[in-house]
């Protein structure tokens, strides 16, 4: 049986999922990446560093992303919303960041969250140290689909 994600369902799984793709456009080429993300009913919220995706996103704000949740190949669900990046501006960063580490944090392995076995032989100082960018996605639609044999 296939259908479409009622708007509560597409909440469910964009709740409870950590990982989504962001598409985007560089040029007449598209562009996809992976990415933490956390979800709060009208916006998206993700992090990234200065690069490629940065740069597209500056140039071209329009932007899908999609999550899914794959049993098999005959049982999964799909959200794909459209939507358009902005920076988070700097008197809102430490609440939104807060609020995606609060999202984000408590689902990684100790392994990630320690760096037991990986000593760090440089004082890390502002110099030295690679700023991290906060967005949003600002949703303006949303489609959602299943199937389930």
């Amino acid at each position: 049986m296939n259908g479409s994600l009622t708007q509560l369902e597409m909440d469910n799984l964009l709740h409870s999922q950590l990982i989504g793709r962001l598409a985007c456009l560089q040029g007449d080429e598209p562009y996809i990446v992976p990415m933490a993300y956390a979800y709060e009913g009208n916006q998206i919220l993700g992090q990234t560093s200065p690069g490629l995706k940065l740069n597209i996103l500056r140039q071209h704000p329009k932007v899908c992303f999609e999550v899914d949740q794959m049993i098999d190949l005959r049982n999964w669900k799909s959200v794909v919303l459209f939507g358009t990046f902005r920076e988070i501006q700097e008197t809102q960063i430490n609440p939104s960041r807060q609020w995606l580490f609060d999202r984000i944090f408590p689902l990684s392995t100790p392994a990630e969250m320690h760096g037991y076995g990986h000593p760090v032989d440089s004082a890390m100082t502002d110099e030295n140290r690679v700023k991290p960018i906060l967005f949003a996605i600002d949703i303006h639609r949303m489609t959602g689909r299943y199937e389930k044999q």
